[in-house]
């Protein structure tokens, strides 16, 4: 992976703070001694998400962070019960200086030589020269900013007096000057980064790896205290007379967020993922989350922010009318913090399509006019597809790319999902009577499904055959063939009949005036609308013996394939072969199971009829003796 440091960076880039340490304005119980050197810590944890926000929390995977002293504690103070700190002073750290510090003051509260409003009263820019005015005039510039560049509320984050865009401009004009050296590197866990042995004081914390092609954005970098220590404790509160400027020294949650692509596809009518046939049209769903470009990511000037599609060639998700091609159904929305969803309109993205089947880049790309303006919000699109084969793996992958750099717009983040798309198989093989290894040609089986509807399908010639209700062919020609998309676009267990039509030259299609005929039934079984299993059972109720089920024999007893096992099959689930007997003894007819059992019925009921008229011949003769 790329690396990168902020300071490589342009001064226009912003970057983001966490904090700012704030002098107490509380009057000190206590003045002790100067804080221990390398006893600091600072950790950095996974974000809070805060209400009314979409943000995805990052993870701490692949990340690596760096942090700068700016300055050290001079004469902390604590209250009068020794629990928290309530006052304390700064002092320039090694490398730094006041001229310094003052460069990056002006960067983060002068504009065009105006003074930001909220600090004219203490802030002076006449003649491009800074000067510190009214109850500020004493303060070293390192204190103007722990006083008068804390924040206005919790950030995005979940960190306390963070919300301030003079702590964010001041922590990029910092990075980016390249007066800080000799950092110290944080212990990355899956968790959280930590660093140790620090010299207490007031540190700016850089991320210095690159995000670029993950599925996460760079963190901000970040401005927070280490713990003082006092008398050998250790104080984490910063208390104030204003409860709203107290706050925690030593933690900081992660300047950073995820995006998240997540993909879902149903049928028409169906919530669930069904089986699939030729002529399927299916409803695709994607889901992903645009970075917060407003305040976070402001210093990228032309945010960029897609979602490709790229289905397999086999799934159609175009329609043309005339010249023009177009995805078919798509709907976008955008869905904020709170909750409320709009529907994007034209101008707010564009679409290129790519319909030509033969192109590696198969598919279409939707593009965000101003990702800016829907910062943090979830976007979802919707569109129908149709599968028009069935001869390989039935996917379909979104990818969104996004700028994920706040100090370098080329860097684009990527996250992806992934759905499947499944079909059935079975095998029909036509073989000789008690002969399974003579194989026979040129029988033919018409076959019906639900309501006795006929089943049509199309064949590529050899020996394949597809469940198509635009198909062709009205029925089935064995040898050896494969038949696909059995239980299609159904919810629940499907029954097909198969009646044999013509038999192979010189064999019986039937006796007593009925063919052979059998069934197999397809049941999906579905978990969070996602096929899991098929179960797959073939039977005859008058022909069983021209049938051979012993490969497998879990034909009778539901053979059930799992998704799983599917996945290794390019998404099909295998059942077994239907192995269809054909004799040319009309006398094995006699052997069905049907005809068995209507004989058996039969010599039931006439050993009944025996046995009652037996007791009434002995009834009479009893009485006659009489």
């Amino acid at each position: 992976m790329a690396t990168h440091s902020l300071f490589a960076k342009g001064a226009a880039a912003l970057a983001a703070i966490a904090l700012a340490v704030g002098i107490g304005g509380v009057s000190a119980a206590q003045a002790d001694e100067a804080p221990t050197p390398q006893a600091g810590t600072i950790t950095i944890t996974a974000p809070v998400v805060q209400a009314d926000d979409n943000m995805k929390p990052p993870t701490f995977t692949g990340r690596e962070f760096t942090a700068y002293q700016l300055a050290s504690y001079v004469s902390p103070q604590t209250n009068a019960d020794h629990t928290a700190i309530t006052g304390y002073g700064l002092a320039n750290a090694a490398g730094v200086n006041d001229a310094d510090v003052l460069s990056w003051i002006g960067a983060a509260a002068v504009t065009n030589g105006t003074v930001d409003p909220n600090l004219r009263s203490v802030l002076n820019a006449s003649g491009g020269t800074l000067t510190f005015t009214g109850e500020a005039a004493d303060l070293t510039p390192i204190e103007f900013v722990a006083k008068y560049f804390y924040g206005t509320g919790t950030d995005r984050y979940g960190n306390q007096m963070a919300n301030s865009l003079q702590v964010r401009l001041f922590a990029d004009a910092a990075a980016t000057s390249g007066k800080l050296k000799d950092g110290t590197t944080a212990t990355v866990s899956p968790t959280q980064a930590q660093f140790t042995g620090l010299n207490e004081g007031l540190y700016l914390i850089d991320e210095t790896d690159s995000q670029s092609g993950s599925a996460q954005t760079v963190s901000r970098a970040m401005i927070t205290g280490t713990p003082m220590t006092v008398d050998g404790k250790a104080y984490a509160e910063v208390e104030s007379s204003d409860p709203a400027r107290s706050f925690t020294l030593g933690s900081i949650a992660l300047k950073a967020e995820q995006v998240e692509t997540a993909k879902t596809v149903a049928e028409i009518s169906s919530p669930n993922n069904q089986i699939a046939q030729m002529q399927s049209q299916r409803v695709f769903t994607i889901t992903t989350n645009v970075p917060d470009y407003t305040h976070e990511y402001s210093g990228i000037a032309d945010p960029v922010f897609t979602v490709s599609d790229k289905p397999s060639t086999d799934v159609d998700p175009f329609t043309t009318t005339g010249a023009q091609t177009t995805v078919d159904g798509l709907k976008l929305t955008a869905t904020n913090g709170k909750g409320e969803t709009s529907t994007l309109v034209g101008t707010d993205y564009t679409v290129a399509t790519r319909p030509d089947t033969a192109n590696a880049d198969y598919g279409f790309t939707i593009t965000l006019t101003n990702p800016r303006a829907l910062s943090g919000d979830t976007i979802t699109a919707t569109y129908k597809a149709t599968v028009t084969a069935l001869t390989q793996a039935l996917t379909n992958t979104a990818t969104s790319n996004f700028s994920n750099d706040p100090y370098d717009a080329q860097s684009m983040g990527k996250a992806s999902a992934a759905v499947n798309l499944y079909t059935t198989k079975i095998a029909l093989s036509k073989v000789a009577y008690d002969d399974a290894g003579t194989k026979l040609d040129g029988a033919q089986f018409s076959v019906t499904g639900a309501n006795n509807a006929a089943v049509k399908f199309s064949t590529d010639g050899k020996g394949n055959y597809y469940v198509d209700p635009n198909g062709t062919e009205t029925a089935v020609t064995a040898g050896d063939v494969a038949i696909y998309g059995l239980g299609a676009d159904s919810d629940g267990a499907t029954t097909y009949t198969f009646t044999e039509t013509k038999a192979p030259e010189g064999y019986l299609l039937g006796a007593n005036g009925k063919h052979v005929t059998f069934t197999v039934t397809v049941d999906p079984t579905y978990s969070d609308h996602d096929v899991t299993s098929v179960a797959f059972q073939a039977g005859s109720q008058d022909h069983k013996n021209f049938l051979d089920m012993t490969t497998p024999a879990m034909w009778q007893q539901n053979q059930t394939v799992q998704a799983s096992a599917a996945r290794q099959a390019s998404n099909v689930f295998v059942g077994g072969t239907v192995s269809v007997e054909n004799t040319k003894n009309a006398s094995d007819f006699a052997k069905t199971g049907g005809e068995i059992t209507r004989v058996l019925a039969a010599v039931a009921v006439l050993a009944g009829l025996g046995a009652v008229l037996l007791v009434g011949a002995r009834m009479r003769r009893r009485t006659s003796a009489r």
